[in-house]
């Protein structure tokens, strides 16, 4: 249980069924049975190998739990009403949100990268933004938690999260020095050509423009 993990699960809210999408070794599904957070569980995985891990953790569960292997939602089950998709890029998760016979009212994602296009897809299929935040755990991650319903971002929710811009995320803040930091250091490069400087110029100024 990495702290992670612990994060995650933390914005999973009570639910009659519950979908962990590419749910890699089924700790998720585990804990939100565990914990009385939903009654019955869906674990899907495209790799048949991968997905036994899972169903080998969750093998006293009984009729509890459902093992599908299968692209994104192909194979879950229509009436769950909230899901996790953690541990992908935000491009592969976006593009199983558009190729699903169905979507879940609540969604809780962890994009792996590309949150900004993630954001931008989920608000553009209807959903709303409830909570979207940056994290660390070793490494940096974004978390995002949706419902069904409308919203409207800006030009910098879009691209550092709604909720990193209050001022009150400590991490985020280490976060936004370091890309500052990463991105003058690009700019050093003998190959980068003038439109590439000029873009990376207006990065800079936007996390600049944040942390102040």
């Amino acid at each position: 249980m990495t702290e992670r993990l612990k994060k995650i699960l933390s914005e999973i809210t009570p639910c009659r069924k519950f979908a962990d999408v590419g749910c890699d070794h089924g700790y998720a599904a585990k804990a939100v049975l565990d914990e009385g957070i939903a009654s019955f569980a869906v674990v899907s995985d495209i790799s048949a190998p991968s997905l036994q891990k899972a169903v080998k953790l969750l093998a006293g569960y009984g009729n509890r739990v459902r093992a599908v292997v299968c692209n994104g939602f192909e194979k879950i089950d229509p009436d769950c009403d909230q899901a996790l998709i953690a541990g992908m890029g935000g491009e592969e998760i976006i593009n199983i949100l558009e190729g699903a016979p169905f979507l879940p009212a609540r969604l809780v994602l962890q994009p792996m990268k590309n949150a900004d296009k993630l954001r931008k897809r989920l608000l553009s299929i209807g959903y709303r933004i409830l909570k979207d935040y940056l994290f660390k755990d070793g490494k940096y991650y974004f978390l995002i938690v949706a419902e069904k319903g409308s919203d409207e971002y800006t030009d910098d929710e879009l691209f550092f999260g709604r909720d990193n811009l209050t001022g009150n995320n400590p991490d985020f803040t280490e976060y936004a020095k370091e890309q500052t930091e990463k991105y003058a250091r690009y700019l050093s490069s003998e190959k980068l050509g003038e439109e590439s400087r000029a873009e990376i110029l207006k990065i800079i100024e936007r996390y600049e423009r944040v942390l102040k």
